[in-house]
C-alpha cells in the first residue's frame, strides 16, 4: 500500500472515530411524559329520565404522551385546543368538538398562587354556540388544565368566551 493510501486511510479512520465520538457524546433524545386531555361522553351526563345534562360528570381523561420539556402544562393545552381524538375513543362514545376554527392561545400564564390566566383569541366566535356546548368546552378545557397539581383554578379572557 502506497504512502498517499495510507494516509488517506488514517485520515478516514480518525474522521470515523471523531464522528462516532461526537454522536454517542450527544445528550440522550428528549423523553417522554404521560398527560391527558378531556373528551365528552353524553352517555356519562344524563340525569336519571336519560337527558343530557351538559356537566362536567361527562368529561373522561385521555392519556396522551407529549416530549418532555420544560412546560408541559403549556404543551398539554396546545395539544388540547388541537382536538385530536382516536379511532378507539371515538369508538368509546367520546367526542371533542375542538379545533375550533381560529381558536388560539394569545398567553398563558400561572401566577404563584395557582391561578392559571388563559388569555384566548377567537375571531370566529367558535367558543360559543348554546349553553350546553359552551358549558363542556369550557369544562373540557379546566380540567385539562387543572390535571397539573399547580393548577388551583382557571381564568379564561376574555371573559365573552364560552358563552352561549
Amino acid at each position: 500500500m502506497s504512502a498517499k493510501k495510507l494516509a488517506l486511510l488514517m485520515i478516514l479512520v480518525v474522521f470515523v472515530v471523531a464522528l462516532y465520538s461526537y454522536n454517542t457524546s450527544k445528550e440522550p433524545s428528549p423523553k417522554n411524559i404521560t398527560t391527558n386531555v378531556y373528551l365528552y361522553s353524553s352517555a356519562l351526563d344524563t340525569d336519571k329520565d336519560g337527558n343530557i345534562m351538559c356537566s362536567a360528570n361527562g368529561l373522561v381523561s385521555a392519556t396522551r404522551t407529549i416530549p418532555l420539556t420544560s412546560t408541559p402544562l403549556t404543551d398539554t393545552l396546545m395539544l388540547f385546543i388541537q382536538g385530536a381524538i382516536t379511532n378507539e375513543e371515538k369508538t368509546r362514545g367520546l367526542t371533542t368538538e375542538y379545533p375550533l376554527n381560529g381558536l388560539s392561545f394569545k398567553t398563558i400564564s400561572l401566577a404563584d398562587n395557582g391561578v392559571l390566566t388563559l388569555t384566548l383569541e377567537d375571531p370566529y366566535n367558535k367558543s360559543s354556540g348554546g349553553a350546553c356546548r359552551s358549558s363542556i368546552l369550557r369544562a373540557q378545557l379546566e380540567a385539562t388544565a387543572k390535571q397539573f397539581k399547580e393548577v388551583t383554578s382557571v381564568v379564561i379572557k376574555p371573559d365573552t368566551l364560552f358563552q352561549p
